[in-house]
């Protein structure tokens, strides 16, 4: 395990590795289950998967890790927290993430019929690229734009002396929510006459973003000493956080249930894996802390491991690799992608961080 693990919440290191498995196995599993003579094998692998949304579960428990850790990690007078917040964010995010975009092209090149303009890889490079008008090359990348988001909010509470106060965390979980409820659900419409016109695409960043705040305010009842009046706080963020959901379990009819199972098993099983994962469930497995360190280069490179694999397989006529049970896939997929991870993490990843901490260090 790495010397660094020791000086982290490991079990916030294991519930990422969980995370970053959960979404390995639902891209996995779809990939692969399309692939000919799989689905023949069975598909309970990726049919619990995908009732679920395992990969959703993952994400949403990455966001209420965010606002776990990133708003306490703010510290300092303006000039100094503010410098060191905005080099070290950025030496962890964009070194491995630029390192994925080539390898993003090269193996999504390979699949005939896709076009990727050099003005989408260009738009990828700054990890705002829906804002910018182009689609991301990897459709996870969605995630690093709400990361972002997040991080320019709580560099603004900083500079504004509100950061580390929980009742502004919960308040700003609670209008995230509430936005995301009143475009999507109708209730402005049914009760007074209009509706919010929010794209969807943002009005879902409008939830992230309340999920990430209701992780802060779970910090400060966990890590913090907390009064009854946080307590009540929190219990309070946690009700509207998972009204959502819950409201969309309430309304399922015929048509919709498929959609309503995923978002909310999505939202609702990610929160509560996270609450587990840093209450009674605090997970200390050496192999997991240390895969934990690695969740970001997993989380970026595996679409680039299970896309090349595909490729590769029907491409070069793999025989020995075609046809086999879903299980085989997420396991061969899942050793590459942690190996790869493990490269990434070693040769790029780390040493970013490092320079970032020395660019940012005090004097």
């Amino acid at each position: 395990m790495p010397p660094e693990v020791n000086n982290r919440l490991d079990y916030i290191d294991s519930l990422r590795a969980i995370a970053a498995l959960l979404v390995v196995w639902m891209h996995v599993s779809e990939s692969f289950i399309r692939q000919p003579g799989v689905a023949a094998h069975g598909t309970a692998l990726f049919d619990i998967a995908r009732t679920f949304d395992f990969g959703r579960i993952g994400v949403v428990a990455f966001f209420a890790i965010s606002g776990f850790i990133i708003p306490q990690s703010i510290k300092g007078d303006l000039p100094t927290g503010t410098k060191k917040f905005l080099i070290r964010r950025f030496f962890r995010l964009f070194p491995a993430y630029w390192l994925s975009i080539p390898a993003a092209f090269l193996v999504l090149w390979w699949i005939p019929g896709r076009e990727i303009s050099f003005g989408s890889v260009l738009g990828n490079f700054t990890m705002l690229e829906t804002v910018l008008g182009y689609q991301p090359l990897m459709g996870h990348y969605w995630t690093l734009e709400v990361e972002l988001v997040f991080y320019t909010l709580c560099l603004v509470l900083f500079r504004m002396g509100q950061i580390h106060k929980m009742y502004v965390c919960a308040l700003a979980s609670a209008f995230f929510v509430v936005v995301f409820t009143a475009a999507s659900s109708g209730l402005l419409e049914r009760w007074f006459g209009f509706s919010l016109e929010i794209p969807g695409s943002l009005a879902f960043m409008s939830l992230n973003l309340g999920v990430m705040f209701w992780g802060s305010c779970c910090k400060h009842c966990l890590l913090d000493r907390a009064d009854p009046t946080k307590w009540m706080l929190l219990g309070a963020s946690s009700a509207l956080v998972f009204f959502p959901p819950l409201w969309a379990l309430g309304h399922i009819t015929d048509s919709n249930t498929d959609n309503v199972l995923r978002f909310a098993g999505g939202y609702g099983l990610g929160m509560l894996l996270f609450i587990a994962c840093v209450t009674v469930l605090k997970i200390r497995i050496r192999a997991l802390a240390w895969l934990g360190t690695l969740s970001y280069s997993l989380y970026l490179f595996h679409p680039v491991v299970f896309h090349g694999l595909t490729q590769a397989i029907s491409s070069y006529e793999l025989t020995a690799l075609q046809g086999l049970h879903v299980g085989a896939y997420l396991v061969l997929a899942s050793l590459l992608s942690i190996a790869l991870a493990w490269v990434v993490y070693t040769l790029v990843e780390k040493p970013a961080i490092g320079i970032g901490r020395k660019l940012s260090a005090t004097k």
